[in-house]
């Protein structure tokens, strides 16, 4: 997990420690428990909802699965984007163990708010806002993640200068500190607490996190 960053000056690149985890059950399997039923149906239900607003977002994931994490038990989530993977960590495969985890971030100021979604809803959210910057990748023909991350959070700058009417909003790094802990760590996970931030909490979400948000769109047209 990432840490908290300056209030000035520009974004790191990189999106955190390589992970290295084994599947467990894809996420039908997994449904199979009757324990399981909601919690994989608010995963469902974020993927489908996200899916009608993001164009492309279906293009780049091939997997969604259960994963046993060996190097990290605090990593709630994770997506491979060299594989089109997104793995969630059985761990926290609950509604409890989910919510537990997500809103103590939140109390700490590292995640956004969830609003009225569920804690798993607003990991799928984040994880899904990493998947959309490949197809924003996909759609500029870039073998550099961390270059595209760069120019949405640039992007997203704009929107913000042209919005407040300033000659220059104080750097990326402003952008993410405003948003979230989290969002500091990177390009990346600005990008992906930003989506979050909008899934869960709709007009209610950091004017930053908009802005993120509507640089992913223009990106994806």
């Amino acid at each position: 997990m990432g840490g908290r960053g300056a209030s000035s000056g520009d974004l790191n690149d990189g999106i955190g420690r390589e992970i290295v985890s084994t599947k467990d059950k894809d996420i039908w399997s997994y449904r199979h428990n009757p324990n399981n039923e909601q919690f994989v149906d608010n995963i469902n239900t974020t993927i489908k909802e996200m899916q009608e607003n993001y164009n492309g977002l279906m293009s780049v994931i091939n997997d969604i699965y259960m994963a046993n994490i060996k190097n990290g038990d605090t990593v709630i989530a994770f997506w491979d984007s060299g594989k089109g993977e997104l793995g969630i960590n059985t761990r926290y495969g609950d509604i409890k163990k989910m919510a537990a985890s997500y809103d103590k971030c939140v109390k700490k100021g590292y995640h956004p708010g969830r609003g009225n979604k569920t804690a798993e809803q607003a990991v799928v959210a984040h994880e899904l806002g990493h998947s959309l910057t490949s197809v924003v990748q996909q759609k500029l023909g870039s073998k550099d993640f961390d270059d595209v991350s760069k120019k949405i959070v640039k992007e997203a700058q704009n929107i913000l200068n042209k919005g407040l009417k300033r000659k220059k909003y104080p750097g990326t790094m402003k952008i993410a500190k405003n948003i979230s802990g989290y969002a500091t760590s990177s390009n990346a996970e600005c990008i992906a607490e930003a989506t979050a931030d909008v899934y869960c909490n709709g007009s209610k979400a950091k004017t930053e996190s908009k802005a993120v948000v509507q640089a992913l769109h223009n990106f994806c047209k």
